[in-house]
């Protein structure tokens, strides 16, 4: 299987080309292998991968926040998942359950690589992502490379939630390197 993990691609470029890059920012990656509960949540993830499959859309997405640890209030949550679906919505849902899913939870990372690089390795957690799933993968990773985490503006998508205050604290973790 061909890696579509975006932390894998991260990873060969600061350990074969790490004069490339001066800073590499993993922002919340669900790297389950990572967290001691990992079984539990290969299960969870085959199961509403599955529940997806069977066309049931919104069950799935249930699963997944459930997961995900992520409360989300019914009417956003019907407003976001129940409603029509767009044909592009339904293509990137129907290829994230089938190929960037179980790639990007279940891989795990070479650590000794990565401590070796002389690439900065940060690792970005948003601010209101307390409890939920990615806080906890951001975490151990952050504590297998020994560095601290960073917070950034907004939850798992704060570059969506909020574009000018993600920009500005990207800019200053970024001047903060050199």
């Amino acid at each position: 299987m061909v890696s579509v993990d975006p932390c894998d691609h991260a990873r060969r470029l600061v350990v074969h080309h790490g004069r490339r890059a001066h800073t590499v920012i993993a922002h919340e990656p669900p790297l389950q292998k990572l967290v001691d509960d990992h079984e539990l949540l290969r299960e969870r993830t085959e199961d509403y991968i599955a529940t997806y499959f069977a066309g049931e859309v919104v069950g799935s997405w249930r699963k997944f926040l459930a997961m995900a640890d992520i409360d989300m209030p019914e009417e956003v949550f019907q407003a976001m998942f129940a409603g029509e679906r767009e044909p592009q919505q339904i293509a990137d849902d129907d290829f994230q359950n089938a190929h960037m899913l179980r790639p990007t939870s279940w891989w795990r990372p070479d650590i000794p690589a990565l401590r070796a690089v002389t690439t900065r390795i940060v690792i970005g957690i948003g601010e209101q992502s307390g409890g939920q799933l990615c806080e906890r993968t951001s975490n151990a990773l952050a504590a297998q490379l020994g560095v601290e985490p960073t917070r950034f503006p907004g939850g798992h998508i704060g570059f969506v939630e909020d574009p000018d205050g993600f920009a500005t604290r990207l800019r200053a973790v970024l001047h903060e390197g050199n």
